[in-house]
């Protein structure tokens, strides 16, 4: 049951594809400058992890793949001893040998919705100094596993010129949800790419 109710939750993590917190180098124009957890978007996943590893984790009953398995999202709980993150999460695609990150995210839990959108307004904030001539824009969205739509994902998203997104969100379960699953509020922050991003908006879900 134990075992169930996590991969529950971690499926529920997976489907809120909009959230997180990073490290940053100062003034950086390019997503690609941007870390978490010292992994960068378009980096290979083989410059932090094996190929044996990559590999097992992509037969894990925990992975998700998108229609026709063109893409994979796979987490890691642990990749140091003094990560920031709960869990990390990557998507890429299964078949590329060279295992191109196309999604990156740092997951965290809060007690309650309020230390999340705290802990979110500070991010904007630095994030905003660091890119004074793009705007943050704010999605407030309902969460599509909770039917009764009580559920809300709080995001605010920065796009770039090449159309790669930051995505900065919290989710907050609706009291139903939590006594149901025992899942807890949280944040995600996100770099995406164009491609990823195009491909599900346009192609995953028809």
């Amino acid at each position: 049951m134990k075992l169930c109710n996590k991969l529950i939750k971690r499926l529920s993590l997976y489907l809120f594809l909009i959230l997180f917190t990073f490290q940053t180098s100062s003034w950086a124009d390019d997503i690609r400058d941007f870390q978490i957890e010292g992994m960068s978007l378009y980096s290979s996943l083989l410059d932090y992890f094996t190929e044996k590893k990559i590999k097992d984790k992509l037969k894990d009953e925990s992975t998700y793949y998108y229609k026709n398995n063109k893409y994979a999202i796979i987490g890691f709980d642990e990749i140091s001893s003094d990560q920031i993150y709960e869990r990390i999460v990557v998507t890429i695609k299964p078949k590329d040998n060279k295992y191109i990150i196309y999604e990156i995210r740092g997951e965290i839990e809060f007690n309650n919705i309020d230390e999340c959108l705290d802990k979110q307004k500070i991010i904007v904030n630095e994030v905003s100094q660091l890119f004074k001539n793009l705007k943050f824009k704010d999605r407030e969205v309902k969460h599509g596993v909770d039917k009764t739509g009580k559920s809300i994902v709080y995001a605010k998203e920065l796009e770039f010129e090449n159309k790669d997104e930051i995505r900065i969100g919290c989710l907050d379960w609706s009291d139903e949800m939590t006594k149901k699953n025992n899942w807890r509020d949280g944040m995600m922050v996100l770099l995406a790419s164009d491609e990823l991003l195009t491909w599900v908006t346009e192609e995953a879900y028809k």
